[in-house]
């Protein structure tokens, strides 16, 4: 006669519930607690990149034309005394608003993403951390690069021409560096392998970004001609847009992509 005891024990235990495709888990240690699959890991990302535009664009389009000061002339025509003052009185107005348009762009990208690099380690302390220092550095990044890079859009920039390459030139030397700061975030946030300071995701930032500007570029001179785009700032609300939002995802394409195989599922 058999007893309860020599039952199996395993017919007892009950099955334990399957564990669910993605979630977060603060980890009190630098090693990650889950990481999420490949599918989580490009929609978080690409997310991030595009709601990082969409808030920059939304923090930056009133500032459009804030800055730009009432022409002074005497009566009748303008003298070129009075020309060259409003021009020089344009500029520093311009370079005012496009610093603060791509200082805004750079910490909104090195905030958001280096939370979600944070998320996708299942750390949201590390993801707080690594948004703090991106969005400081991305916004210092975009400010100062805009004020180097700038100068050389007025030497060179003539009225009568539309000249494509010196607006790929100048948008995307400042996007780059906003991108590779942004990239450098999420790798803090990520923790990869223990890596503080990842160059995969600062390289895939930065290409990501250039490669952002030239399809805005390319895009924007068939769909937008009569709008201005090769300028640091375009005349219409939709190709602002277009153009912050076009960096953000590329730059978010950019890290994904220089993860390699792992963020293919691989």
């Amino acid at each position: 006669m058999s007893s309860l005891d020599d039952a199996p024990s395993s017919d007892l235990t009950p099955p334990e519930p399957a564990a669910a495709p993605f979630a977060v888990e603060l980890a009190s240690a630098g090693d990650p607690v889950r990481r999420p699959g490949a599918f989580w890991f490009w929609s978080l990302t690409l997310a991030a990149g595009l709601v990082a535009g969409i808030g920059s664009w939304l923090l930056t389009e009133p500032l459009y034309g804030r800055f730009q000061p009432t022409p002074v002339a005497s009566a009748g025509l303008p003298t070129i005394e009075e020309s060259n003052a409003n021009e020089l009185r344009s500029r520093k107005g311009a370079m005012i608003e496009t610093s603060l348009t791509f200082g805004t762009l750079g910490a909104v990208l090195g905030l958001t993403l280096g939370l979600i690099g944070g998320v996708v380690r299942g750390s949201i302390r590390a993801g707080l951390a690594a948004g703090t220092l991106g969005l400081v550095l991305g916004a210092i990044g975009g400010y100062l690069a805009n004020r180097i890079v700038m100068p050389l859009h007025y030497g060179l920039y003539r009225p009568e021409g539309n000249d494509l390459g010196l607006a790929i030139l100048v948008q995307g030397s400042i996007c780059a560096v906003v991108g590779a700061i942004a990239g450098g975030a999420f790798g803090l946030g990520l923790g990869d392998r223990g890596r503080r300071l990842d160059f995969r995701f600062i390289t895939g930032g930065l290409l990501g970004a250039v490669a952002g500007v030239v399809v805005y570029q390319m895009a924007g001179a068939i769909a937008f001609p009569l709008d201005g785009v090769t300028l640091p700032l375009s005349a219409t609300r939709a190709t602002r847009f277009f153009a912050q939002e076009s960096v953000a995802i590329f730059v978010a394409l950019g890290i994904v992509l220089a993860r390699g195989p792992e963020a293919r599922g691989k």
